[in-house]
């Protein structure tokens, strides 16, 4: 993709929004983005719309409050936390699979502090309203999470639907994915986790 150069300082900005409007895919279990109009031109001599949708629809910042009652939103957070430097990382992932403190640490470019991370696993060529997209895509584990956080990055940003593996989302809210998927898919992470040890 082609950047944005900004002509007084040189700064380059780059466009990595999926398209937002009718028919974006949505999260299994919340409704469609509802766009109406309510005023016209020939009638009003304005044109208005509303739109209704929920705020964790496409490309999106998931600010702490969404996981944690009594935290910070969105519009709490410091701009700074979405400019500075950063890199792309590439780790490809499989269904259900997860991103780990290894997979981070031989990342090239290297991570480092004060980093903005975006992780390409490769799933955002997945991005549709389906199951697959949604449910079975790869995610942080708990202990990558972790590594980002002592490493002292800025941000942290995946080409999937939740920055945290699926099933963890699923245990949480989402109850329509089949049992016996996410009874494999516990085993395979049970067995992964007796693995690192």
């Amino acid at each position: 993709m082609a950047a944005v150069k900004d002509p007084e300082f040189g700064l380059e900005f780059y466009e990595l929004s999926h398209p937002w409007g009718m028919y974006t895919p949505i999260f299994p279990g919340y409704e469609e983005i509802k766009l109406e109009r309510l005023t016209y031109h020939a009638k009003h001599g304005v044109m208005t719309h509303k739109i209704s949708t929920i705020f964790h629809t496409s490309t999106h910042v998931n600010a702490p409050i969404h996981l944690l009652p009594e935290t910070q939103a969105v519009g709490d957070l410091a701009l700074d936390r979405f400019f500075g430097t950063g890199v792309v990382v590439s780790i490809p992932k499989g269904k259900w699979e997860q991103i780990e403190p290894a997979d981070l640490e031989k990342a090239t470019p290297a991570i480092a502090a004060d980093d903005i991370v975006l992780i390409n696993t490769g799933w955002h060529r997945r991005y549709s309203d389906s199951q697959d997209y949604f449910g079975h895509a790869p995610g942080l584990s708990k202990r990558a999470a972790e590594w980002l956080v002592k490493k002292g990055v800025k941000t942290v940003g995946v080409d999937t639907a939740t920055v945290d593996h699926p099933l963890a989302t699923l245990a949480r809210s989402a109850p329509q994915w089949p049992a016996d998927q996410i009874f494999a898919a516990r085993i395979q992470e049970s067995d992964r986790a007796r693995g690192d040890r």
